[in-house]
């Protein structure tokens, strides 16, 4: 399956997909608000092994057991590079939850799963006698309020064995390279799960993670852009886009007292001026713009002010002086131009008779 979507399905388990002894692959699919009576609102797996890739689990329910989003029973999982945003569940494993299972989670993003009765991102249930589970999570954010992990194990059920590695869980989990540190995500409110610049989780994964060929994360961007893997679902990469630099006037003298240096920005096609974050753009990383700012979205050109004695204040006299101007759009990513002008130090007044 692929490039499918599930909307408002219903069914005892398995509204979106139910797998029994199957090896599915599912690829760029949409589970959204699917329910279910008890268990696995977007896939129930039983004695199954499907690949489950770069798919989005959003508000899905299970009304009276557990995993709103997936539910395995006897199956052995592989699920990497999705999202799992806003599933609960009215027991356990909000978003995925495990009986007798061996699931393995590569670079997920849980987010705002919720579970009445223990393990809002991940839950393991066992009944007297069942044998244990496992589950292997890396290069993943659990970030659902701090109850990510829950175990059943104990007393007559078999405690699963849970290994955690170069993952963000909330409240901590043990394991190499975990860490607890709010993700920074672009717009929560949004839910753009994207990785802002300063994130903590960019190139924070393992750093013996080798992508499979021509793995992507759920952007379609590949993974691993900068040398090591980012957590979550979406993969950073720290390239700047270009950007063409006008700046007026083109000669600046030291001893003006003019008010305003006027910057030009031009953007490639693909890149969308009404998305810049006007507070991020700096000259020289130093000075920032005055609130005056200018869009021509058919050119897709900004114009924007700088005070004039900020600016004459960073910049050295030469010809061929180069004005670096960097920012961001709305989503984190960074741009970055140069401009060229000539810089004088002379002052006025009148010639002697």
């Amino acid at each position: 399956m692929n490039g499918c979507i599930f909307n408002e399905n219903t069914a005892f388990s398995g509204a979106g997909v139910g797998n029994n002894n199957s090896n599915a692959i599912i690829t760029d699919c949409t589970f959204i608000s699917n329910s279910t009576d008890e268990f696995g609102a977007g896939i129930n797996n039983h004695e199954s092994s499907p690949q489950i890739t770069r798919c989005i689990f959003l508000g899905n329910t299970a009304n009276d057991f557990g995993g709103g989003g997936v539910c395995n029973w006897s199956s052995s999982p592989t699920i990497r590079n999705c999202l799992f945003n806003g599933n609960s569940s009215i027991e356990q494993g909000g978003a995925v939850m495990n009986n007798r299972s061996a699931p393995i989670l590569f670079n997920c993003t849980f987010v705002n799963n919720t579970s009445v009765r223990g393990g809002n991102a991940i839950a393991f249930y066992s009944y007297d006698g069942d044998p244990p589970s496992s589950l292997e999570v890396s290069n993943s954010i659990l970030w659902d309020g701090g109850d990510e992990i829950y175990d059943t194990g104990g007393g007559t059920w078999q405690p699963s064995t849970i290994t955690v590695t170069y993952c963000d869980v909330q409240a901590g989990w043990p394991g190499v390279g975990n860490i607890d540190t709010d993700p920074m995500f672009v717009d929560v409110a949004a839910d753009d799960y994207r990785l802002l610049p300063a994130s903590p989780c960019i190139d924070a994964g393992d750093p013996a993670y080798v992508a499979l060929p021509s793995e992507t994360d759920l952007d379609g961007n590949p993974r691993v852009a900068n040398g090591r893997i980012d957590m979550g679902a979406y993969e950073r990469s720290s390239t700047s886009i270009s950007v063409e630099v006008g700046i007026s006037p083109d000669t600046i003298n030291l001893k003006s007292q003019g008010k305003y240096i006027t910057v030009i920005l031009t953007f490639s096609e693909g890149a969308n001026v009404a998305d810049v974050d006007v507070g991020s753009i700096l000259l020289e990383d130093l000075v920032q713009p005055l609130e005056w700012v200018w869009f021509d979205e058919a050119e897709n050109m900004l114009m924007v002010r700088f005070n004039r004695g900020d600016v004459q204040a960073v910049l050295s006299v030469g010809n061929n002086v180069d004005v670096k101007i960097t920012g961001s759009f709305n989503d984190g990513t960074p741009f970055e131009g140069t401009g060229v002008v000539t810089v004088i130090n002379k002052g006025g007044g009148k010639k002697p008779k």
